[in-house]
């Protein structure tokens, strides 16, 4: 049985299909979602709003449930993120490769093993899989360093897609290191040159983004001997399959005017424009800002901006 409550919205045709964000948010305070649910409000309030969260949590999701109504909770119990060497040792030893073939405690122990930031796509694909007839677009994102400015489903063609960063992968130690941990020397030398693309923020048509949500859990799944009980890996399982894996994604960068990834970017890039209340990247103002965080004073206008 999945985690989530399942929702009864009954018959639909293509006129009142929903647009669905799914988002994790274990381990935050209402404060830090509250730009995201703030800009959420303001850009797509029809969306429906699958947030994962722990069930220890249930009072404070309810509180935020009164002020946005579009929540959806999806609900997981806390782990102890204790034991990674032994779970690594179990992966290689004892947990078959294909997430397909791998049934009862051995599929149990993988899932107990993965961190949320890793578990997250696996979760996504299951609430895509039980409301699939009712949902139009999916955004599978971020959400304690993003805020969203227009509503960004107008912009889904027919493609999955993804923002680049401002540096290719060899120039990051970060990107590099999970690329070389997770394929090795050989496959990081020939994904140096290829621009980061940040697994922050993935949208697309519900099929697409069901496609592209089942390869990175079976890619997750085949390489639980390495990121068992490990964040962030899904970053360098992203740019895996985009450059080397044969999924379909279409790159957007900065500049035009979808998704803003900042971490790299230069803050002479940026402008805000407080009279109108948005934030300029490279000359346009981005459906989807994430990030902002790493540029301090982008990141008290954002929280000024997306108060209350």
């Amino acid at each position: 049985m999945p985690y989530f409550r399942t929702c009864q919205y009954g018959k639909h045709n293509e006129d009142n299909l929903l647009n669905a964000i799914i988002t994790a948010a274990t381990g935050y305070r209402d404060a830090d979602l509250r730009p995201f649910l703030i800009s959420v409000a303001r850009t797509c309030p029809d969306a429906k709003l699958f947030l994962i969260a722990f069930r220890r949590d249930r009072a404070s999701i309810d509180r935020l449930r009164d002020r946005f109504p579009f929540i959806e909770p999806v609900y997981v119990p806390h782990k102890l993120e204790r034991g990674g060497r032994v779970y690594r040792w179990i992966a290689r030893t004892f947990i078959p490769e294909d997430y397909r073939t791998c049934h009862g405690v051995w599929k149990r122990v993988g899932r107990y093993s993965l961190h949320i930031m890793l578990e997250r796509f696996f979760l996504a694909l299951e609430v895509v899989r039980a409301h699939r007839s009712s949902l139009n677009r999916v955004m599978v994102t971020d959400c304690r360093d993003v805020v969203l400015q227009r509503n960004p489903f107008r912009r889904i063609g027919n493609q999955v897609m993804s923002g680049l960063e401002e540096k290719p992968i060899g120039e990051c130690p970060v990107n590099s290191g999970w690329i070389r941990d997770l394929y090795g020397e050989a496959v990081h030398a020939r994904m140096s040159a290829c621009r980061i693309v940040c697994s922050g923020v993935t949208l697309g048509p519900t099929a697409e983004v069901e496609q592209y949500l089942g390869a990175m859990g079976a890619e997750i799944w085949k390489r639980l001997s390495t990121v068992a009980l490990m964040g962030q890996y899904d970053q360098g399982i992203h740019n895996y399959l985009i450059y080397h894996g044969g999924i379909r994604v279409e790159l957007t960068d900065n500049r035009a005017g979808i998704i803003a990834s900042l971490h790299h970017e230069e803050a002479g890039n940026l402008r805000i424009d407080a009279e109108a209340g948005i934030v300029m990247v490279h000359g346009t103002a981005p459906d989807i800002i994430h990030q902002y965080d790493r540029h301090p004073g982008l990141a008290a206008f954002i929280r000024q901006r997306f108060q209350g």
